[in-house]
């Protein structure tokens, strides 16, 4: 039986037998096994860790190119959209004997003869192409069709031409083309 010092009581559960010696056959020191062994766990981690960003980083990428994707996708509809409109407006227009478009983007760029221009016509559509330019596809079709939906009752997804403003609200899902799918 063991006296312990501390709590001067007898304690029963003393070691029975002694500790093993561990004979080093190698000129590593105390610890060194130890040392390995932690390096290792840690490159493993390491490389759980770099595993999984990579995994995260994949993710994002493809994300990222789908989103892109998506946004090529519904920019070249909304000029798909644009030019259907340019057209739609151009024949209307044309068909109520108005033969100037409201805007120069109104209606699709025709080809200029060299031979017809003059001076002032030129500054007048540079100037025009100018303003043109600061304006997206989107906000140019959101102009144009609310200008063939009030002028002419025209809903360019549906591809109608209505009688009046109570026909084309009754009758047409929306005014863009979401509403439309």
């Amino acid at each position: 039986m063991i006296t312990c010092r501390m709590c001067s009581s007898i304690c029963r559960n003393g070691i029975v037998e002694p500790i093993p010696l561990q004979i080093k056959t190698g000129r590593a020191g105390i610890g060194h096994e130890a040392a390995q062994k932690r390096k290792a766990e840690e490159k493993v981690e390491h490389s759980k860790q770099m595993s999984q960003m990579k995994k995260r980083a994949e993710e994002f990428a493809l994300n990222e190119y789908r989103l892109q994707v998506r946004k090529k996708k519904d920019q070249l509809q909304m000029e798909g959209d644009l030019r259907k409109s340019q057209v739609a407006c151009q024949q209307l227009d044309l068909q109520k004997g108005i033969d100037v478009p409201q805007e120069a983007w109104y209606w699709l760029p025709t080809s200029i003869d060299d031979d017809d221009d003059d001076g002032k016509e030129e500054e007048e559509e540079s100037s025009g192409r100018d303003y043109e330019m600061f304006r997206t596809i989107e906000e140019k079709l959101l102009i144009l069709t609310s200008y063939l939906r009030r002028k002419y009752f025209y809903c360019v997804w549906c591809a109608i031409s209505y009688q009046d403003e109570e026909d084309l609200s009754d009758n047409c899902p929306g005014d863009c083309a979401a509403d439309h799918c």
